[in-house]
């Protein structure tokens, strides 16, 4: 999966980098995250011309270079399957079927860690209740009501909430 998805976020960071260069504004937004499968249209939208350059890219190193194709292959082959790529990674049906077949998963996300195991049992002797914290009072020409923010104002610099401060 990191060589389908190598290549494209190379494709990404390179057009974030000569956009910089040329001087126009760049946007690095935070991505949905909410189980939904990006739709055909928007996959190949954002695309379209990383696939259509790398198979430009493909034709030409074929045809002039052979052997540099065929280690071009795997850097083209994300780059063509860019949109499909996209579409069935945002699935959260497949991330589930996966999980259940044991694919893209760690040792720690089946198997506990010894340490953690380790310290759960451990936890189960240990009453919180033996353990009386003590909280020191504070002194009453210390004390101070905390000020209700309102939210359409910006809040104070410290100084000026603080009595005898200079």
């Amino acid at each position: 999966m990191a060589v389908l998805i190598a290549p494209l976020m190379m494709f990404y960071h390179s057009y974030f980098v000569i956009s910089v260069f040329v001087g126009h504004s760049v946007k690095w937004e935070a991505q949905e995250r909410e189980g939904r499968k990006v739709p055909w249209k928007v996959a190949i939208k954002h695309t379209q011309i990383m696939s259509c350059l790398a198979v430009a890219w493909g034709v030409t190193t074929f045809y002039f270079t052979p052997s540099l194709f065929m280690w071009l292959l795997p850097v083209l082959v994300g780059m063509v399957l860019a949109a499909p790529v996209i579409r069935l990674t945002s699935s959260d049906k497949l991330g589930i079927a996966m999980r259940k077949w044991g694919v893209f998963i760690i040792d720690q996300e089946v198997n506990e860690c010894k340490a953690l195991k380790r310290l759960r049992v451990a936890m189960g002797y240990f009453a919180i209740s033996q353990h009386k914290a003590e909280v020191p009072a504070l002194p009453d020409n210390v004390w101070q009501s905390m000020p209700e923010q309102v939210l359409s104002q910006k809040p104070l610099p410290m100084r000026h909430r603080l009595p005898n401060s200079a």
